[in-house]
């Protein structure tokens, strides 16, 4: 008998979105997923591998379109206050434990869990209540759990949200940093960048090489968010996020220390680090698109027509005509999606009524094209 994950995700997976089924215990009831590549055809080969689930994650930020604010307190007092800071929402769910979920459509946020001090700490100091953005999940109605079930508040289906998730308010008051760092790659679980040649992973580094480990760690985030228009806070955050990787992190003053000194090389033209992932790098992507020439054709066209730091471009049906004769619109449909799923772009303004979607550059663009 088919569990309340199974048929729910379908709901979702109507809306392009992709879900992960979650055990009884809140955790993820498969392993080997990766939030940032997910795709709604593996949704379902999990959901097959659960079909017993009673309950789903749904991934958080650009892949659902949706973002939470998750108010780890009881009471009606404490979620008039988060609204009053962050705006009001009609799409509210009571969780598992009688707490409140808020759900607002995707500005780019990014996820804010961690305790008051830490670089990731919540949005509020005087509030227990978490961002949940980009790179991570969250359990949606109409779960079960075993401390309860997870209910969408409000006059409207599971559909009916979904299909109007876009006019969904936006989150207001929240600090920069609340915002995933333009053009950059986040950092998740099992999606760690990988080290250089010769370069041991910062979590095998032995205590004593940490400092001369991280130098280049953190010359290379400092080039890449330059050559992306971002700024310094962006280097900071992330280059306190890999800092982590350390078996026993160094101190903060010394991550700050670090970033300092290489932003200050990188605006005076002296941070060699980053310039270039080499000719291979680039020829290995090459001799793989090609053998997909419609993608291939798609890639370089976008490439030569969009600055690598561009606002916003568009890939719209209107290609058709001047891609070629091959081409048709569910074709471009298709092969957009691709593009989308491995993050050769990112769709920073859903498509509106007579205003077509805008999209950026996205990280493995950066990597391997530019």
């Amino acid at each position: 008998m088919a569990g309340i994950a199974s048929t729910t995700a379908e709901i979702y997976a109507r809306h392009n979105i992709p879900t992960i089924p979650i055990g009884a215990n809140k955790r993820p009831a498969v392993r080997g997923f990766k939030i940032a590549s997910l795709t709604v055809d593996k949704s379902r080969a999990y959901m097959r591998c659960r079909p017993d689930a009673d309950a789903l994650g749904v991934p958080d930020g650009r892949l659902s379109g949706l973002v939470r604010v998750d108010i780890d307190e009881p009471g009606d007092d404490v979620v008039a206050k988060v609204i009053r800071r962050a705006g009001d929402t009609p799409a509210k769910v009571r969780t598992a434990s009688g707490k409140t979920h808020l759900i607002y459509a995707d500005n780019g946020e990014r996820r804010l869990t961690g305790a008051p001090g830490k670089a990731n700490a919540r949005p509020w100091d005087d509030i227990k209540a978490d961002l949940c953005g980009a790179g991570g999940y969250s359990i949606s109605p109409p779960s079960r759990t075993n401390g309860g079930e997870y209910e969408l508040l409000g006059d409207f289906t599971l559909e009916q949200l979904l299909e109007n998730r876009h006019r969904l308010p936006r989150i207001q008051g929240l600090e920069p940093r609340a915002f995933v760092p333009p053009q950059t790659t986040l950092v998740v679980a099992n999606e760690i960048e990988a080290p250089q040649s010769g370069e041991l992973p910062l979590s095998r580094v032995p205590i004593g090489d940490r400092d001369s480990a991280f130098y280049p760690v953190v010359a290379r985030i400092c080039k890449r968010v330059f050559l992306s228009g971002g700024i310094k806070d962006h280097v900071m955050i992330e280059a306190a996020g890999r800092n982590t990787e350390f078996q026993i992190p160094l101190e903060d003053c010394e991550v700050i220390a670090k970033v300092n000194h290489w932003w200050d090389e990188t605006l005076a033209g002296r941070n060699q680090y980053g310039t270039s992932q080499g000719p291979g790098m680039r020829r290995r992507w090459m001799q793989a698109l090609s053998g997909d020439p419609p993608l291939f054709t798609l890639l370089c066209w976008l490439k030569e027509q969009n600055r690598p730091n561009s606002d916003g471009f568009l890939v719209a049906d209107g290609l058709v005509a001047l891609l070629g004769g091959w081409w048709s619109k569910k074709k471009l449909s298709e092969y957009r999606r691709r593009l989308i799923e491995d993050e050769w772009i990112i769709l920073i303004r859903p498509p509106r009524r007579k205003c077509a979607a805008l999209y950026r550059w996205g990280p493995t663009a950066h990597q391997e094209l530019f």
